[in-house]
């Protein structure tokens, strides 16, 4: 199935990219997680966070086909 992954910010400079569009069999954002990590092994060292359908989320929920997942870097609210 085909996902889009995005990054932003610092995530984006490391990675070298915005956009990656993703071929694969992951159906939970976890396995995702960790093909994303596999490909960019720089990651593992950066504090992230990730939304899914511009909705962020802490737990490891299920993927469809065209879900957009997104790295954030790190930010502050006030």
């Amino acid at each position: 199935m085909n996902i889009t992954i995005l990054f932003f910010g610092m995530l984006a400079e490391e990675t070298r990219t915005s956009v990656l569009e993703l071929n694969t069999a992951s159906l939970k954002l976890r396995d995702l997680e960790n093909e994303v990590l596999n490909l960019f092994p720089v990651l593992k060292k950066l504090t992230y966070g990730i939304a899914v359908n511009e909705i962020i989320v802490q737990s490891n929920v299920k993927l469809s086909p065209g879900s957009k997942v997104a790295f954030l870097p790190p930010f502050a609210g006030g």
